[in-house]
């Protein structure tokens, strides 16, 4: 097996320590619609929401250490978008995995870990330090 180091600080964006209620807000669906849970794979869900609503707030971080100075809201597409950035550049870097090779996440354990979805589109899996 072999692991491949993602060291420090992987800045998608400049992220405050503060971030509002993230409990996978990408699982909560329209009640109209049947929802196959725990048949879906989330960088697809993931796109799926960005793709139907994609205006719809994944979180908020704060724009200073000042919690007073407001927050700025980061939606489903931006998000999507970074994944797909992230993967881009997983897989020109070190490329895709045929063999489910695993990347080590070596980080603070906030929304950046997270974003390492992007890794599960590139073949390969992600595992962390905090887990």
């Amino acid at each position: 097996m072999s692991v491949i180091l993602i060291l420090g600080k992987f800045n998608i964006f400049s992220f405050s320590i503060y971030y509002q209620a993230f409990i996978f807000p990408f699982m909560i669906m329209s009640q109209q619609e049947t929802i196959p849970y725990g048949k879906r794979l989330i960088p697809p869900t993931i796109d799926e929401i960005a793709r139907d609503g994609p205006e719809r707030i994944y979180f908020s971080i704060s724009q200073t250490s000042d919690l007073s100075d407001g927050f700025r809201d980061i939606t489903f597409k931006r998000f999507a978008n970074t994944i797909n950035r992230t993967a881009w550049f997983i897989e020109s870097t070190i490329g895709r995995s045929s063999a489910f090779e695993t990347i080590l996440y070596m980080g603070a354990p906030d929304i950046r870990h997270y974003v390492l979805v992007a890794a599960m589109k590139t073949g390969h899996k992600v595992r962390s330090l905090y887990e």
